[in-house]
């Protein structure tokens, strides 16, 4: 009786079915502030900006590397006495990698992303002068994955155009969801 309990025990657990595969695809969605810290000519004030992104992790180990896509934009005011009342948007399109470190079984992750982007700038008419360009970006970001497909926390996003002298920074508070 006892080998036929044993036997059995080992029979199903070779059974069950393993647990599904973490999704590799996810979106995340930002808010936050837009700080352009260097900019030729008309300097612009702190604005707010928004952030979507999306990637492809390329392998699902706790430390994981992930291609990712994302458009920052944000909306500024013209910090010039010389032209009064001037807004700004700017809008920053990037591609590049992410790589993730979970803290397994705790559920905090850290990241650190960086590629290339473009940059794009639209006044609303045209007193101020606009500075399109290409660039770089790098940033950092911590998550608390408050389910398996959610994870939600703080981020930070440098960009740099060197030949057009603009450099600027995102801080935002991202949600990530996997699926």
């Amino acid at each position: 009786m006892l080998l036929s309990v044993a036997l059995g025990g080992s029979l199903s657990s070779c059974l069950t079915a393993p647990a599904p595969p973490q999704p590799r695809e996810w979106l995340e969605v930002s808010a936050g502030a837009s700080v352009v810290d260097a900019r030729p000519f008309e300097p612009l004030d702190d604005g707010f900006g928004l952030r979507l992104g999306g990637g492809y992790d390329l392998n699902s180990d706790p430390l994981r590397v992930s291609w990712e896509v994302d458009a920052v934009w944000a909306r500024h005011e013209v910090d010039a006495p010389a032209i009064a009342n001037q807004r700004l948007s700017t809008f920053t399109v990037g591609t590049g990698l992410r790589l993730t470190a979970d803290f397994e079984p705790l559920p905090l992750r850290v990241y650190g992303r960086g590629g290339g982007a473009w940059r794009n700038e639209t006044a609303d008419d045209g007193l101020v002068q606009t500075r399109d360009g290409v660039g770089y970006y790098y940033g950092v970001g911590l998550e608390f994955a408050y389910s398996s497909a959610g994870a939600l926390g703080p981020s930070a996003t440098w960009f740099r155009d060197d030949e057009r002298g603009v450099e600027s920074v995102y801080y935002g508070l991202s949600a990530r969801f996997q699926f």
